[in-house]
């Protein structure tokens, strides 16, 4: 066995410690994650008390292409409505009378004004608040059978928001 010089022997120290610190690290790392983060499979609610400011609200997301065909596939017979769109509310799915539609979402500005000046002035005004004004417009896309709608769904030029 070759003899082995201080400097050498303090590298391989080093070396050593940083790769132990490494595991180790990410053993809590994953442990941490575990302890917080809930089954994936569950849809059971955790609590708990919070002794800081909330975090900030998480941006809108709504159901990305493919669970949008999911749900229409999956949809039976009775009413549907899915708000779509990434980070904000840009249309809504419906599903009545018979037919599938996309509308468009569109501000009621009266509405909008009012709850903006009612909430500045409880100082409760954030603009994610504004989309409780959206109310469905105009209708971009319709179908009167689930394939067709589907087919359309696909082909629609502004599903790349979705």
């Amino acid at each position: 066995m070759a003899a082995c010089t201080i400097p050498t022997l303090r590298l391989r120290t080093l070396i050593a410690s940083v790769l132990c610190l490494l595991v180790f690290t990410r053993h809590a790392q994953a442990a941490s994650n575990q302890a917080i983060a809930p089954p994936r499979d569950s849809l059971s609610v955790r609590t708990t008390t919070m002794t800081t400011s909330p975090p900030p609200p998480a941006p809108f997301m709504g159901p990305t292409l493919p669970e949008v065909v999911r749900i229409i596939e999956a949809h039976g017979k009775g009413p549907l409505q899915v708000t779509l769109g990434r980070y904000v509310p840009r249309f809504v799915l419906r599903h009545a009378d018979g037919r599938y539609e996309v509308r468009r979402l569109v501000s009621d500005t009266a509405r909008e004004k009012a709850d903006r000046t009612r909430q500045i002035a409880e100082g409760t005004y954030v603009p994610e608040m504004t989309w409780a004004s959206l109310v469905p417009g105009p209708i971009v896309l319709e179908a009167v059978e689930k394939a067709e709608f589907l087919c359309k769904l696909k082909a629609w030029p502004e599903r790349e928001g979705l």
